[in-house]
Order: C-alpha cells, then sequence, then structure tokens
C-alpha cells in the first residue's frame, strides 16, 4: 500500500484555526468579568500593594486612602515589600492570583532583588501567599530534575515584574493539562550567564504554590522589562507591551500565535510615541466592556512629579493615542486593571468603610456632644446609695467614640469592671480619646465633679496628649513638671483668654476638687509605650515621678501603672509586646494590651496600703490570677494537655466518646510527672483563648513544665457569624478586625498558625516546653487512602515548628500511618476505634492516639520521652 498523504480542505483548516483561537479566547475571558474595575498598584508613596476602584474604568477612587492592603513583611519575605503587583481571576472564577516583585529598595538602597511573591485569595482583601526565592535554586521548583537555566542560580539579582496568563493547553508530566504561566524578566550577569534583562517564563499549578524552573521567552539582544501579554479574539494572536530597557523610549508592541516561543522584535513604527524622549515602563492592557480598542496604562517616570498615563489604542492593540493621567488615584505606580462586579465593588467599598471608621478617633471638643451619647452621663450608673468609681483618661482608657473596639484598638477602661463586685459598686469610664489633662479638666472634669458623691473614688490617669501648641490648634499643652507657676495666653483661632498651669497643677485641682465632693483621689501612672530605651526597656515617662510626688505631697494613693505595665511587658520580649499594641502607633492597645492594664490597675490598687483604698479593696474581685487546679507533687513537672474533643470528651465508659488526653497515663509514668487535662469540646485555637482556658494554663505554668498544643478540628467554618471560632486560615502572622453578627461586638481575629505561636511563646516565657501535636486523622477514606490535611493544618503545624524550632509530634500522619496499614477502609476502623461519628474515638481510638502521641516523643529530642513508660520506651 502506497503513503497515503491526508489533505485537508481549506475551509478546515480554518475551522480549526478558529476553533483553537475560540478555546484559547474562553480561557482567557473566563477572567473577565464584570463592567466595573480594580486598580491594583505599587504605591508611590512606599513599596506596599494599594488598591483603587472605578465603576466605568476610567473614574477611579483610592481604597483605604492608598495604603497597602495587607502587610507587605508577612508576604514579601525576602525584602519586606511588594512592587509591580499583577492581579487577575482565577481560570475557573473561583478566585483570585496576585504576583509580586518581592523588593525593598528603602531598604536595601539598591534595584537588585532575588524572588516573587504568589498570592491567592477568595475575596480580594484576605491574603495567603508563598516566597520564591530564585537564589536557592533547584530546590524550589517543582521540577527538580528538569534541565537548569543557570549554572549558579545564587547569583540571581534581578527578578522583575510577573505577571499571569492561564494556558489551558500547557501539560504537566503527569497528564494534566492547565497551568498559569507566569513571565518575568531575569538578570543573572555573573560568569556571563544573562548578559542583560532577558524575558522568562515559569508554570504555577492551579494550587498557585508551586513554580516550575525558568526558561527563556525570547532574547532580541538588549534588555527587555515589564512585559504586558494579552489574548486578542480579534486576530486569535497573544499581543505583548513591553519596555525597552535600552535603545529608543517608549512601550512597544508584539504578537505570537504561542506564549513561549516565536516573539518577534517589537514594531518600531507604532509604539507610545508620544512621550517623546520621556521614559515609560509597568505598561498593563485593558479594555472597557462594549469597546472596541484598548486602554493602556503606564507609568511616565521621567518628570516630577511621575505621571501615571492612560492611552487609547485600537482592537489589534495599535494606533496609540489621547493619552491623560489616570484620574482619582493619589499615588498610582506600576500595576495591573481587573475588571469586577458589582457586588465585588460593593464589597471593597463596604471594606473600605469600615477600615476608615475603625481608625482612631482622636475626639476633639466640636465632637464632644457625639461622644457623650455614647459615654454615660456622669454618675447615672450608680445604684441605690452604692459608690461610684470613676475612671478619667484619654484614649489609652476609652478609645474611639464608641469605645467598642471597632478598630482593633481597646482603652483599659472597658474591662476595668472585671475586677470589681458590681453589686458594690459601679465602674464608670469617662474618658475620652484625645483629651489632655488641660482640656479634660476644662470641657469634661466639671459635669464629673458635680456628679461626685461622698463614698466615691476617681482614678485620674492622664497625660498623654499634654504636648503640642499651647495657644493654638488643639491648644492642649500644659507646663512640665510639677511647679505651681502658669501662663496666660490667648487662644489664636478663638481669642478666649486661659491660666495654662503645669501637669502638677492641674493634678491638685482634680484632687482638692475631688475631696471637697467627699470623694476619694487615686493618682495613676500612664500606661507604657511599645518603645524601648537603650537597655532595651519599656521607656518609664516623667509624669510617673511628676504623680508620686504630687501624691507625696498631698497624701493621695498612688499607683504606678506605667512600672507595673512595662515591667511585664519587658519580660514578654519584642513579638508578644507587640501584640499588645496596634500597629497604628506605639501607643493605643489591642485588646490584649488593654485587659493588661486593666490587670495591672487592679493590681496596683489591691497592693496599695494607702488607707484610703481599704474600703475599695473589699470591693475588689479576680484580682489574683485564675490557674488550674493542679495538685502538684514534690520533685515532679505537670504536663497540661490542651485542645478539643478529640483531646477531651465523655471520657465515661466504654460506649462513650474518648479524647486521647484522658488516657496519657497509658503512655506516661504518673509516678514521675502530674497530667492534667485542660482541653475542652468544641473549642477552637481562637475560642480556647477567648474564653480564658488559656490564661489559666499560661498562670499555672512553673518552670520544667510541659505544654501540648493541639487544635485544628473546629478551626475552619464562619470567623464573624455562627459559633464564630475559626481562625484566618495561614500560618502567616497576620489578623484582622471582624464585627461579630450575633452581638455587634468587634474582635481582632488572628491566623491559626498566629494562636499556635502565642501559645508557644507563653510556655517558653514562662520556663516550661511546649510540644507541639498536629490534629488526630479523621476516618475518611479515598481510594483507599486515609484524607490526610498535609496541604492545610499540616503545613501550618509544619511552618510553625519551623519557625518556631518547637517540638513537633506529627499525630494526624502516624496515626493515619497506622489506620492504612491496619485498614483498608473506613468500616472496620468505625467500628474498632470510632465513636458517633468520623472524628470522635471511643476509648481504643483514644488509646490508639496516646500510643501516636508516645511514638512521636520517642523520635523526637523532647525531654518528655524520659517520661514514657517502660513499654512505650
Amino acid at each position: 500500500m502506497k503513503n497515503r498523504v491526508n489533505i485537508i480542505p481549506l475551509h478546515s483548516l480554518l475551522l480549526i484555526t478558529a476553533l483553537a483561537a475560540a478555546l484559547s479566547l474562553n480561557a482567557q475571558e473566563n477572567l473577565q468579568k464584570g463592567k466595573c474595575f480594580l486598580y491594583c498598584h505599587m504605591s508611590g508613596r512606599g513599596e506596599w500593594t494599594a488598591y483603587a476602584i472605578s465603576p466605568d474604568g476610567i473614574h477611579y477612587h483610592d481604597l483605604l486612602g492608598g495604603e497597602a492592603v495587607f502587610d507587605p513583611k508577612v508576604h514579601a519575605r525576602i525584602e519586606g515589600g511588594t512592587r509591580d503587583a499583577y492581579i487577575c481571576r482565577k481560570h475557573d472564577g473561583s478566585g483570585f492570583l496576585m504576583v509580586t516583585t518581592d523588593m525593598l529598595v528603602a531598604k536595601s538602597k539598591k534595584w537588585d532583588n532575588y524572588g516573587i511573591d504568589l498570592l491567592t485569595s477568595d475575596d480580594l482583601i484576605h491574603w495567603n501567599s508563598k516566597t520564591f526565592d530564585f537564589r536557592e535554586g533547584a530546590k524550589i521548583f517543582s521540577d527538580t530534575d528538569a534541565p537548569d537555566t543557570y549554572h549558579d542560580y545564587s547569583t540571581i539579582r534581578r527578578v522583575w515584574a510577573p505577571q499571569i496568563l492561564w494556558n489551558a493547553d500547557y501539560r504537566w508530566p503527569d497528564g494534566r493539562k492547565g497551568g498559569y504561566f507566569i513571565y518575568y524578566s531575569l538578570l543573572n550577569d555573573k560568569n556571563g550567564e544573562d548578559p542583560y534583562d532577558r524575558m522568562y517564563y515559569s508554570y504555577a499549578d492551579e494550587s498557585f504554590t508551586t513554580l516550575t524552573k525558568p526558561r527563556l521567552m525570547f532574547d532580541w539582544g538588549y534588555a527587555t522589562i515589564d512585559a504586558d501579554i494579552n489574548f486578542l479574539k480579534t486576530d486569535g494572536m497573544y499581543h505583548m507591551m513591553i519596555k525597552k530597557e535600552g535603545g529608543q523610549p517608549g512601550i512597544f508592541t508584539t504578537a505570537s500565535k504561542t506564549l513561549e516561543t516565536g516573539w518577534p522584535e517589537p514594531l518600531t513604527n507604532d509604539y507610545v510615541n508620544f512621550e517623546g524622549k520621556k521614559k515609560c515602563e509597568g505598561v498593563s492592557a485593558f479594555q472597557i466592556p462594549g469597546e472596541k480598542g484598548w486602554r493602556i496604562g503606564y507609568i511616565e517616570y521621567s518628570s516630577r512629579p511621575r505621571h501615571y498615563r492612560i492611552c487609547e489604542a485600537d482592537e489589534y492593540m495599535r494606533n496609540f493615542r489621547n493619552p491623560q493621567d489616570i484620574i482619582g488615584v493619589e499615588s498610582p505606580q506600576h500595576g495591573s486593571f481587573m475588571r469586577i462586579t458589582k457586588e465585588e465593588y460593593d464589597r471593597l467599598e463596604a471594606w473600605d468603610k469600615e477600615r476608615k471608621e475603625s481608625k482612631v478617633i482622636d475626639n476633639t471638643p466640636d465632637s464632644i456632644a457625639k461622644v457623650l451619647m455614647s459615654r454615660p452621663a456622669p454618675g447615672t450608673t450608680r445604684k441605690g446609695k452604692q459608690p461610684v468609681l470613676f475612671l478619667i483618661g484619654n484614649s489609652t482608657m476609652r478609645n474611639g467614640t464608641l469605645g467598642n473596639g471597632s478598630n482593633g484598638q481597646w482603652g483599659w477602661g472597658y474591662f476595668a469592671h472585671n475586677f470589681y463586685d458590681e453589686s458594690l459598686i459601679a465602674v464608670e469610664n469617662q474618658a475620652l480619646g484625645g483629651m489632655s489633662t488641660r482640656t479634660f479638666y476644662n470641657q469634661l472634669w466639671p459635669a464629673i465633679r458635680d456628679a461626685l458623691k461622698p463614698g466615691d473614688y476617681v482614678v485620674i490617669s492622664i497625660g498623654h496628649n499634654d504636648g503640642g501648641p499651647i495657644d493654638e490648634g488643639r491648644a492642649r499643652a500644659v507646663l512640665h513638671g510639677t511647679g505651681r507657676d502658669s501662663v496666660n495666653v490667648t487662644i489664636k483661632e478663638t481669642g478666649v483668654r486661659e491660666t495654662v498651669w503645669t501637669y502638677g497643677g492641674y493634678m491638685r485641682k482634680y484632687i482638692s476638687e475631688t475631696r471637697a465632693r467627699g470623694a476619694t483621689p487615686i493618682l495613676m501612672s500612664l500606661t507604657p509605650r511599645n518603645a524601648y530605651d537603650n537597655q532595651g526597656k519599656i521607656i518609664r515617662k516623667p509624669q510617673g515621678e511628676w504623680l508620686r510626688e504630687i501624691g507625696k505631697e498631698m497624701d493621695v494613693a498612688y499607683i504606678d501603672l506605667n512600672e507595673i505595665s512595662g515591667a511585664k511587658l519587658d519580660s514578654y520580649g519584642k513579638w508578644k509586646t507587640d501584640y499588645h499594641f496596634t500597629s497604628a502607633d506605639k501607643i493605643h492597645t489591642s485588646k490584649f494590651g488593654a485587659e493588661l492594664n486593666a490587670r495591672s490597675a487592679a493590681e496596683g490598687i489591691m497592693a496599695c496600703n494607702h488607707p484610703t483604698l481599704y474600703p475599695l479593696k473589699a470591693c475588689m474581685k479576680n484580682v489574683a490570677p485564675p490557674k488550674v487546679d493542679v495538685k502538684r507533687k514534690p520533685g515532679r513537672p505537670v504536663l497540661f494537655i490542651t485542645g478539643d474533643s478529640t483531646v477531651k470528651n465523655e471520657d465515661k465508659d466504654d460506649n462513650s466518646m474518648w479524647g486521647w488526653g484522658s488516657v496519657a497515663e497509658s503512655v506516661l509514668d504518673t509516678t514521675k510527672i502530674t497530667i492534667t487535662n485542660c482541653a475542652m469540646a468544641g473549642r477552637s485555637a481562637r475560642t480556647f483563648l477567648n474564653e480564658g482556658r488559656w490564661k489559666k494554663v499560661y498562670n499555672s505554668i512553673q518552670p520544667g513544665d510541659y505544654v501540648t498544643i493541639q487544635f485544628g478540628h473546629n478551626d475552619i467554618g464562619d470567623i464573624n457569624r455562627g459559633k464564630m471560632r475559626a481562625a484566618i486560615a495561614s500560618a502567616a502572622d497576620t489578623c484582622h478586625t471582624y464585627c461579630m453578627e450575633s452581638s455587634d461586638m468587634y474582635e481582632t481575629v488572628y491566623s491559626f498558625g498566629w494562636y499556635l505561636k502565642k501559645f508557644i511563646q507563653d510556655v517558653r516565657e514562662k520556663g516550661g516546653t511546649p510540644i507541639l501535636v498536629s490534629l488526630t486523622p479523621r476516618n475518611k477514606w479515598n481510594n483507599g487512602k486515609v484524607e490526610r490535611r498535609n496541604d492545610t493544618y499540616g503545613e501550618w503545624y509544619r511552618q510553625i515548628a519551623a519557625e518556631t524550632g518547637v517540638d513537633f509530634i506529627d499525630m494526624h500522619n502516624i496515626t493515619a500511618d497506622y489506620l492504612e496499614k491496619k485498614y483498608k477502609s473506613a468500616e472496620k476502623p468505625q467500628k474498632d476505634l470510632y465513636k458517633n461519628d468520623h472524628t470522635h474515638t471511643g476509648k481504643r481510638g483514644a488509646m490508639q492516639n496516646a500510643k501516636s502521641f508516645a511514638k512521636g516523643l520517642k523520635e523526637s529530642q523532647c525531654t518528655l520521652k524520659t517520661f514514657l513508660t517502660n513499654s512505650e520506651k
């Protein structure tokens, strides 16, 4: 038989070509959705990622005032800066992707960098990420056995401006189809590996956490950077906008039928030429729905100030015209445009509004009427003839207009009532943000003074805002020190005349007027700031010594809150101290810091021997720190076990559900160590902390003790509705403030990894040994294998273990390995080991998990293994 040549008719060939183009187009159009726009960009004010949104693609406005939409230090793990942000939808529309240049010129002082950041999000607000440091070479890439681009990756010194395109035709070695084509420029000019910046590409899989080794896209003989590729339905080709780093300035365009190869040199007769000799880069092309042509955004950076332009081009991305500056963005820089839906637009607007409302509200006199609506009128909390404890202060005592933590910041006065029996005394927080000693005395004190009755107490702790102009603007400054001198001033804006006294002078007034009403004054120094002296200790404020002096002079009880809280912070270390404050500044506290100051204030009052405080101390409660009821035996350490229902359950009989912590004595020698199971069913790491259960463990730890930390089953789900126990799904050191739907109260929620890290640090602070234990596996199987969570909780556990160096027992995989070895499916273990469902164990299952703990402990370096029973050693 002769060889047959199949001749394809021309019309069929055209049909095939059109079909291929349509498939590519569909893949790209899946990434476009909605008629509104998001401009995601590097801020011109700094190296962070910012958002601006537009209802029409022309008129934009900044979100969050142009500030960072996420913390670049969290997601840019090499240098701490995110530049050149490129954002798009996932190819199936299920979420969003972002890539950024990991670079912080402000810190490094040079235009070199070493990697990129890959980020994923479900809502455009909360982001997870993975950083790739290209200097580490083959081990960071998913195709470690593939040929290497470079002989030496360690000398790479530029990885610039990555962008993303979904390639449905890409085939992975295991047969999977489709991958994210990530293209960027690289420079590795040592030993001549790259003579100049050249364009490379890699692929990421659908998880967007892997990356293949870089491959060269093209080499035109000169440096090229900042490429932007789009698929055009007009001709079924990929079109690239790019900056030629050398030679003729401008934004140039070229086209190819394929992504990876076939890119000819750009046209030289059709480019963004109306900028003349001015330098341009950071191009991003987008289409407004209903328009055939394209809009081309880019930064013109020769001028001062820089200009971010948007010009027009035709449907072939040619014939550039009509450039104008972007409308409504304060600090635009290199970024990208993505279409978003009206629902997404509104969600971002609501987020922006929430964040703006959550900023510190530093109330000034013109807003006092509004604030008085939320603060109780002085004395109105009094019940019958009972006394009232009045609190006088500023935003460190009462934060925001409502004082409810909506901005993630709390004043300690909110928590003061926890230490008083309110059937005996009322606690009234009369503090107001922005007040100085002087302005509080002039504007708020008269009403409080008039409400005082014999037997009342007044805590005076104010002074953070006593600086600044004395006769203009806020005009709230006082004279320093305790002298009796004063100065007469005329407020420039109003013409009002006023006598301004020293700090001590105002204190004398508060004290005398309080006593004149039969009430008792209490002087209390300021809350500490998150600032350190030359010895690495928290700075103590000078007002403390001034108050001590006035206290002695006028025989008034003095509580050194600054010292009590400062000493605690000194013992914590910087990481823990930092989360007692907020990122906004070094003064305002988070809930942790406010609770610490409230306890310090109560402890100071209880410890003070001034006789005027005896009746007040009789009204106090909960001053002694709560502890676990554990019966210690001489010479024996204590093992505190924390966790959820898989650790502690009904634990009654053979027919009930059991947690492994309740049978831990089966693997540990209780003649040498005391075991106390502090776990609680239904708890997540977040709720275990919020309910005060962790606080009891923390307060009970003594040097030489051990604490196991095991959560994960209840840490998923809704954050601010329903059971409200979920953490942010990440190991990153991150947080966000949410409004709880059931209560309208605000809570700052942290990542799962953050809670683990806090617990670990707390144990070490007390001289104990923390042990991280991964969550127990569920009895769920797929193709003869137990379901494992190694890509989520397992990965987060391992990340925290690596970061902190904590002893880690991987119970999840140890027990799963046992199940797969002994059983082949879910039926038999459900009968033998589990009760009621696929998560909770019976007694035999709990015993098996305890054995898994013992096995992991034996293989670890943890000294707790010396307490294993002889049968487990």
